[in-house]
Protein backbone atom coordinates (compact mmCIF):
# COMPACT_ATOMS: atom_id res chain seq x y z
CA UNK A 1 0.00 0.00 0.00
CA UNK A 2 1.45 3.36 -0.99
CA UNK A 3 2.00 5.98 1.69
CA UNK A 4 0.81 9.55 1.26
CA UNK A 5 4.23 10.75 2.43
CA UNK A 6 7.36 10.61 0.35
CA UNK A 7 10.84 11.08 1.76
CA UNK A 8 14.07 12.11 0.13
CA UNK A 9 16.87 9.70 0.91
CA UNK A 10 19.64 12.26 1.09
CA UNK A 11 18.28 14.61 3.75
CA UNK A 12 15.48 12.68 5.39
CA UNK A 13 13.13 15.64 5.05
CA UNK A 14 9.53 15.11 4.08
CA UNK A 15 8.42 16.36 0.70
CA UNK A 16 4.76 15.57 1.24
CA UNK A 17 2.25 16.37 3.92
CA UNK A 18 3.38 15.93 7.49
CA UNK A 19 1.73 16.10 10.88
CA UNK A 20 4.62 18.16 12.28
CA UNK A 21 4.71 21.93 12.17
CA UNK A 22 6.98 23.54 9.62
CA UNK A 23 9.44 24.70 12.29
CA UNK A 24 10.14 21.21 13.64
CA UNK A 25 12.12 18.35 12.15
CA UNK A 26 10.77 14.83 11.60
CA UNK A 27 11.31 13.81 15.25
CA UNK A 28 9.22 16.70 16.57
CA UNK A 29 12.20 18.56 18.04
CA UNK A 30 11.96 22.32 17.63
CA UNK A 31 15.55 23.20 18.47
CA UNK A 32 15.32 24.69 21.97
CA UNK A 33 14.16 23.36 25.31
CA UNK A 34 13.21 19.79 26.08
CA UNK A 35 10.41 17.74 24.62
CA UNK A 36 7.87 17.11 27.36
CA UNK A 37 5.17 15.41 25.34
CA UNK A 38 2.10 16.72 23.63
CA UNK A 39 4.20 18.86 21.32
CA UNK A 40 5.07 21.37 24.01
CA UNK A 41 8.57 22.25 25.14
CA UNK A 42 9.89 23.39 28.47
CA UNK A 43 12.44 26.20 28.35
CA UNK A 44 12.76 26.96 32.02
CA UNK A 45 9.87 28.52 33.85
CA UNK A 46 9.81 28.48 37.64
CA UNK A 47 12.42 25.72 37.96
CA UNK A 48 13.70 23.97 41.05
CA UNK A 49 16.44 24.76 43.50
CA UNK A 50 19.50 22.49 43.13
CA UNK A 51 19.29 21.68 46.84
CA UNK A 52 15.96 19.93 46.20
CA UNK A 53 17.88 17.24 44.32
CA UNK A 54 20.37 16.49 47.10
CA UNK A 55 18.85 13.13 48.07
CA UNK A 56 18.64 12.05 44.43
CA UNK A 57 22.23 13.16 43.84
CA UNK A 58 23.40 11.26 46.92
CA UNK A 59 21.70 8.00 45.87
CA UNK A 60 23.14 8.29 42.36
CA UNK A 61 26.62 8.87 43.79
CA UNK A 62 26.23 5.84 46.04
CA UNK A 63 25.16 3.59 43.16
CA UNK A 64 27.92 4.79 40.86
CA UNK A 65 30.48 4.48 43.65
CA UNK A 66 29.28 0.94 44.36
CA UNK A 67 29.66 -0.07 40.73
CA UNK A 68 33.13 1.51 40.65
CA UNK A 69 34.13 -0.44 43.75
CA UNK A 70 33.14 -3.67 42.00
CA UNK A 71 34.70 -2.71 38.68
CA UNK A 72 37.99 -1.91 40.40
CA UNK A 73 38.29 -5.55 41.44
CA UNK A 74 38.80 -6.82 37.91
CA UNK A 75 40.26 -3.91 35.94
CA UNK A 76 43.89 -3.24 35.19
CA UNK A 77 46.67 -5.28 33.69
CA UNK A 78 47.43 -8.89 34.43
CA UNK A 79 45.25 -11.74 35.53
CA UNK A 80 42.31 -11.26 37.86
CA UNK A 81 42.68 -13.41 40.96
CA UNK A 82 40.53 -11.62 43.53
CA UNK A 83 37.20 -11.98 41.73
CA UNK A 84 35.54 -14.49 39.45
CA UNK A 85 32.87 -13.54 36.89
CA UNK A 86 30.31 -15.35 39.05
CA UNK A 87 31.32 -13.34 42.12
CA UNK A 88 31.21 -10.10 40.13
CA UNK A 89 27.67 -10.90 38.96
CA UNK A 90 26.62 -11.69 42.52
CA UNK A 91 27.92 -8.35 43.78
CA UNK A 92 26.30 -6.45 40.90
CA UNK A 93 22.99 -8.11 41.85
CA UNK A 94 23.41 -6.73 45.38
CA UNK A 95 23.66 -3.23 43.91
CA UNK A 96 20.73 -3.78 41.55
CA UNK A 97 18.66 -4.93 44.54
CA UNK A 98 19.34 -1.70 46.44
CA UNK A 99 22.48 -2.46 48.44
CA UNK A 100 25.63 -0.34 48.38
CA UNK A 101 29.13 -1.77 48.14
CA UNK A 102 31.66 -0.17 50.46
CA UNK A 103 35.38 -0.70 49.93
CA UNK A 104 37.92 -0.42 52.73
CA UNK A 105 41.65 -1.01 52.64
CA UNK A 106 42.85 -3.58 55.15
CA UNK A 107 44.21 -0.88 57.49
CA UNK A 108 40.96 1.14 57.29
CA UNK A 109 38.92 -1.99 57.90
CA UNK A 110 40.95 -2.93 60.98
CA UNK A 111 40.75 0.62 62.32
CA UNK A 112 36.97 0.77 61.82
CA UNK A 113 35.89 -2.74 62.75
CA UNK A 114 38.67 -4.20 64.90
CA UNK A 115 42.31 -5.19 64.64
CA UNK A 116 41.47 -8.88 64.99
CA UNK A 117 40.27 -8.87 61.37
CA UNK A 118 43.76 -7.98 60.13
CA UNK A 119 45.12 -11.39 61.08
CA UNK A 120 46.08 -13.68 58.19
CA UNK A 121 43.51 -16.34 57.47
CA UNK A 122 40.57 -14.36 58.85
CA UNK A 123 37.42 -15.98 57.51
CA UNK A 124 35.06 -13.68 55.62
CA UNK A 125 32.11 -15.64 57.01
CA UNK A 126 33.27 -14.85 60.57
CA UNK A 127 33.65 -11.18 59.62
CA UNK A 128 30.17 -11.16 58.06
CA UNK A 129 28.70 -12.79 61.17
CA UNK A 130 30.37 -10.20 63.42
CA UNK A 131 29.22 -7.27 61.28
CA UNK A 132 25.66 -8.63 61.12
CA UNK A 133 25.64 -8.88 64.91
CA UNK A 134 26.82 -5.27 65.18
CA UNK A 135 24.82 -3.61 62.34
CA UNK A 136 21.90 -6.00 61.81
CA UNK A 137 20.68 -7.88 58.78
CA UNK A 138 21.39 -4.91 56.53
CA UNK A 139 24.86 -6.36 55.99
CA UNK A 140 24.40 -8.56 52.93
CA UNK A 141 27.90 -9.90 52.28
CA UNK A 142 31.57 -9.39 53.04
CA UNK A 143 34.54 -10.47 50.97
CA UNK A 144 38.21 -9.77 50.35
CA UNK A 145 39.08 -7.98 47.15
CA UNK A 146 41.99 -6.94 45.02
CA UNK A 147 45.06 -5.84 46.94
CA UNK A 148 43.73 -7.17 50.25
CA UNK A 149 40.87 -4.68 50.46
CA UNK A 150 37.53 -5.53 52.04
CA UNK A 151 34.18 -5.19 50.28
CA UNK A 152 30.96 -4.92 52.25
CA UNK A 153 27.51 -5.06 50.64
CA UNK A 154 25.04 -3.28 52.91
CA UNK A 155 21.50 -2.05 52.46
CA UNK A 156 20.67 1.63 52.71
CA UNK A 157 19.22 0.97 56.20
CA UNK A 158 22.71 0.52 57.62
CA UNK A 159 23.46 4.04 58.78
CA UNK A 160 25.94 3.51 61.60
CA UNK A 161 29.53 4.69 61.55
CA UNK A 162 31.59 4.21 59.30
CA UNK A 163 28.86 3.71 56.69
CA UNK A 164 27.22 7.07 57.44
CA UNK A 165 30.46 8.98 56.82
CA UNK A 166 31.68 7.00 53.80
CA UNK A 167 33.01 9.23 51.01
CA UNK A 168 31.81 8.13 47.60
Amino acid sequence: MASSRSYRRTTGRSTGSSSYSSSSNRWGYRGSGYRTGGGSTSTGGAGYSPTQFSSVKKSIQQCIGSFRNIQGQFTGGGRVTAFSPTAANKWVRYINNGAFVYKFSNSEFCRQFGARFGQPGTSTSNVARTLKAKFGTGIKDVTRGKGGCWLIAASARVTGYPFSSYKW
